[in-house]
């Protein structure tokens, strides 16, 4: 069995992990949206403004994830299953609203999202041992 500091040590790098992995994915999405909205049109035929929207839900979606990385370390490390919620259900509204924003053609893939989303958030009330399963699928899926 590990000793209390131990786990306070593992349960720190695996934070530290979390909040590095936060920061790239930001960076990265930064970089993409400078470097798509600075084309003013695009390859595909798609306006500007399509364009923007799908380049907007694509960071949306990255820093989510990077969100749900930090909350599941944090979670792991305080076990507060309260803040978890939270932070899920505010990603959630926000991707739900940038989903509707956008074009019909992004209908399915908010219908798949929500349903990680729905599942997470249940997992969550019942303060499931599937929590860190559900975080990952959800952290998975926003990265595609």
């Amino acid at each position: 069995m590990e000793t209390p500091n131990a786990q306070t040590k593992v349960n720190t790098i695996l934070a530290w992990v979390s909040i590095v992995l936060a920061v790239i994915a930001v960076i990265v999405a930064w970089a993409t949206y400078n470097r798509i909205s600075s084309n003013y049109l695009t390859e595909d035929g798609k306006s500007y403004s399509e364009s923007i929207s799908e380049m907007n839900i694509k960071i949306a979606r990255l820093q989510a994830s990077a969100r749900l990385a930090t909350l599941q370390a944090e979670q792991t490390v305080s076990q507060n299953y309260t803040a978890l919620e939270d932070g899920v259900a505010e990603m959630r509204a926000e991707l739900k609203d940038l989903y509707a924003e956008a074009k019909m053609e992004t209908t399915t893939e908010w219908r798949e999202l929500d349903a990680k989303f729905e599942a997470l958030a249940v997992e969550i009330k019942a303060k499931s041992s599937l929590v860190a399963q559900s975080l990952r699928d959800l952290i998975r899926k926003l990265g595609e």
